[in-house]
């Protein structure tokens, strides 16, 4: 049963990522313009660039594919931003300072729970524990 809660584990934490990850790209307009307001160097670079990353971290988590590699992409992008998107403590604002506070603290919660991946993998119900299972012969 662990497995199973695993998976379920696993699906539910790469399903929001992948909706992150479109947003760099089905609102690749708001996104350029939210990092030209965090003073982001080469905004549409970064905006492409980070969308990759969480894209391809999300699906290799959710598949389990290369999982340990793409919870690190995963990871990364989602340190980056906490730090360079989410500055709460330079707000002037109080709303807005909370608002950035949450999206900062759900950053970190959630590229914790990807360094763990790092380490454990994917699980059983995933593709690198199908690829690594021992194959028997088939019989003529």
């Amino acid at each position: 049963m662990n497995n199973y809660i695993f998976l379920a584990g696993r699906i539910i934490y790469a399903l929001p990522l992948l909706m992150m990850g479109s947003s760099h790209f089905l609102k690749m307009d708001a996104m350029i313009n939210y990092a030209t307001i965090r003073g982001l160097p080469m905004p549409q670079v970064s905006v492409v660039l980070s969308g990759v990353l969480i894209v391809l971290g999300g699906l290799s988590v959710l598949l389990g594919f290369r999982g340990k590699i793409g919870a690190w992409l995963v990871a990364v992008f989602l340190v980056g931003s906490a730090f360079t998107m989410h500055q709460y403590w330079n707000t002037p604002d109080v709303i807005q300072a909370q608002q950035e506070m949450a999206g900062f603290l759900k950053n970190l919660i959630m590229a914790g729970a990807a360094l763990m991946i790092t380490q454990t993998g994917t699980g059983a119900y995933s593709l690198d524990a199908y690829v690594a299972r021992p194959r028997t012969a088939m019989a003529h």
